[in-house]
């Protein structure tokens, strides 16, 4: 009996390392079995990896970073699986693995160019920190390129955000999104940085009131002059709000875009209202007609134009 669960074991063992590598020799078998190998596939390390940043949540990484990691995972996997393995080897992520999931995300899953170099960048830092622990010794993104994609420039000009802040809104809901979109319009924040937004990131100098926080995605501290149309939203806000410590009432960020395309459609403006094309309008349009200077621009959130 018990030589039979031993069987039973040393061949499922095999079945593992034969779907995560190709060549297995007898200390490969002896150290499965022993609980002492290293992960050498690519899905249970990209897991491994993906647990480590959602113990950093809020602390080193957001919560955007996981669920980029979570759909990268996603995708990774039914990529792997089409290869007709269960696992793949770390060390046989060539060159060639990372063209064809690349060309696999945007013939068969449908990702636009940016999309894919997303889920290229997260494989990328999951191999980077798999060649860290000295499980692999290079990775193929260092002769593999990412190529550049293009980028939504869209931003509204002085006369589409005069119509988005004047317009009669008898919706509450629509009318709390509409003030998050000033608000975006007038800091150049981004989603996730004005949800974990806090009256303590806003002090005073030289009679100015500023923005001042780490970036929720990288965690760099730069500075925002608030101007007086988001000043009028915060204040407006106070009444809405459970904790005193926050600025905004906000909806989910799928939800913030569903209300977005109706705010549009009201105001008759013919552009996909997102919240980078608030961040866009803060870069032209907003500093322009405020005078900010460009060299306090330089020191507000990168934002790409």
């Amino acid at each position: 009996m018990i030589l039979s669960a031993w069987e039973e074991k040393f061949n499922k063992s095999l079945d593992h390392l034969f779907d995560s590598q190709d060549i297995v020799s007898l200390d490969d078998i002896f150290d499965y079995l022993k609980g002492k190998r290293k992960i050498s596939g690519v899905l249970p390390f990209f897991q491994k990896r993906k647990l480590e940043i959602e113990q950093l949540i809020n602390i080193d990484y957001s919560k955007n970073t996981l669920k980029v990691y979570n759909s990268t995972l996603i995708h990774l996997t039914r990529f792997v699986h089409k290869l007709k393995r269960k696992d793949y080897p770390l060390k046989q992520v060539d060159y060639r693995f990372v063209d064809q999931f690349f060309k696999y995300l945007k013939l068969e899953r449908g990702c636009n160019t940016n999309s894919a170099n997303k889920y290229l960048k997260t494989l990328k830092a999951v191999l980077n920190e798999a060649k860290k622990e000295k499980l692999i010794s290079s990775t193929p993104f260092e002769t593999f390129k990412i190529k550049a994609g293009t980028y939504n420039r869209t931003y509204l000009n002085e006369d589409e955000l005069q119509r988005i802040i004047n317009a009669p809104l008898e919706n509450h809901s629509l009318n709390l999104v509409r003030d998050f979109f000033i608000f975006v319009c007038f800091t150049g924040l981004h989603y996730s940085d004005v949800e974990s937004l806090r009256t303590k990131d806003i002090v005073l100098r030289k009679n100015q009131k500023w923005i001042v926080k780490s970036r929720t995605k990288n965690g760099e501290q730069t500075l925002v002059p608030l101007l007086k149309n988001a000043e009028d939203i915060i204040n407006k806000h106070k009444l809405h709000l459970k904790k005193p410590e926050g600025v905004l009432k906000m909806y989910s960020n799928p939800k913030t875009n569903q209300y977005l395309k109706e705010l549009a459609r009201l105001c008759n403006i013919d552009k996909n209202l997102t919240c980078r094309v608030g961040r866009h309008t803060f870069a032209t349009t907003v500093t322009l007609s405020n005078s900010v200077p460009l060299e306090v621009l330089a020191t507000c959130w990168v934002i790409p134009l």
